[in-house]
């Protein structure tokens, strides 16, 4: 990773919106799924409380 990110991927790693690929691996270089980003796009409405935290 990117030592400019490492601010913005801990608050966000802190905020539960993005996980790493295993417990040990982060992968910021590999391609995402249209369902990785979609779980994501959901994690980062629910803490902004667009959308109920329950959908």
């Amino acid at each position: 990773m990117a030592p400019w990110a490492d601010d913005a991927v801990g608050r966000l790693i802190g905020a539960s919106i993005i996980r790493g690929l295993t417990e040990t691996k982060f992968g910021p270089r590999e391609y995402a799924s249209r369902a990785q980003g979609a779980v994501q796009l959901k994690r980062m409405l629910q803490a902004m409380q667009f959308i109920n935290p329950q959908a």
